[in-house]
């Protein structure tokens, strides 16, 4: 072989090693970092795996954004359900006073024990809003409260006149409208005086909405809404079982110290859809 052959083998052989130190040895693992960085925040590449409990660290969580409302839609909604049942004066329980500083009462006529736990649930949530009127905690069976409500059948409750005087005088009360509650032609409230008539054969999410509706009609709220859908108000609606955060500012508004029963529309406006210049 030739010196200028040997030269070219040797080039070859050399090439082949320095090739070889640029590969990774087999059954070598490369270690790869589980997060990768973007900006300042950092991300999980990684899915989790069944048994893997190891909180990545590092991570920053966005929220869901609130969507919050204005307090004009506030005001607005508590306009629509204090004026909008036709009548021209607020129409609420007196505030408690160093007189009358006793809760306003609830019995319920012919109910559950679920009933019970519903206007219970309801009362700790009015009173937690409230800051004047109170209601009793110790929600009564029988017809003794001042408030009552009664489980009727529905021909029973079809047999209940609205225009006709009460016969408990005691239990009228000037001013407050009468309401029966509909649905597809179907009555399934009525509410007198300081007496809420449901339909016995209401059962789940119906009946605990009309015992929650015909409550708040009680405390003052004779309007309804065609707007939030989410409301216990919407009108039309039935599977609605609870306050939504509008319906839980109407009542802050309402039982309030700026507002008392009796006041005008004029007068509730001044003191409450105020505007800031």
């Amino acid at each position: 072989m030739s010196g200028v052959q040997i030269t070219i083998c040797a080039a070859i052989l050399i090439f082949m090693v320095l090739c070889s130190g640029c590969t990774t040895a087999p059954g070598k693992v490369t270690e790869v970092n589980s997060t990768s960085t973007v900006a300042s925040t950092t991300v999980a590449t990684v899915s989790p795996t069944p048994g893997n409990n190891v909180i990545p660290q590092n991570i920053t969580v966005i929220p869901t954004p609130f969507v919050g409302v204005s307090s004009g839609e506030i005001n607005l909604h508590f306009m629509d359900l204090a004026f909008g049942g036709g009548n021209v004066y607020l129409e609420r329980f007196p505030a408690s006073t160093l007189q009358n500083n006793f809760p306003t009462t609830i019995s319920i006529s012919n109910g559950n024990p679920d009933d019970i736990k519903i206007v219970e649930g309801f009362v700790g949530e009015f009173n937690d809003l409230s800051a004047s009127t109170r209601l009793s905690e110790n929600v009564k069976e029988g017809v003794t409260g001042q408030i009552q409500i009664k489980f009727v059948p529905p021909d029973g409750l079809s047999a209940i006149d609205l225009s006709a005087p009460s016969i408990d005088k005691a239990a009228q009360s000037s001013g407050w409208l009468n309401k029966e509650f509909k649905t597809g032609g179907v009555t399934n409230a009525k509410v007198k005086d300081k007496t809420i008539y449901i339909s016995s054969d209401l059962d789940g999410a119906e009946r605990k909405h009309f015992i929650l509706l015909g409550l708040l009609f009680e405390l003052g709220f004779k309007g309804s809404t065609m707007k939030y859908q989410d409301s216990i108000f919407f009108d039309g609606g039935t599977d609605v079982t609870s306050l939504s955060k509008l319906d839980s500012k109407a009542v802050q508004i309402m039982y309030g110290l700026g507002l008392w029963n009796g006041m005008t529309v004029e007068d509730v406006k001044k003191r409450v859809l105020v505007t800031s210049s």
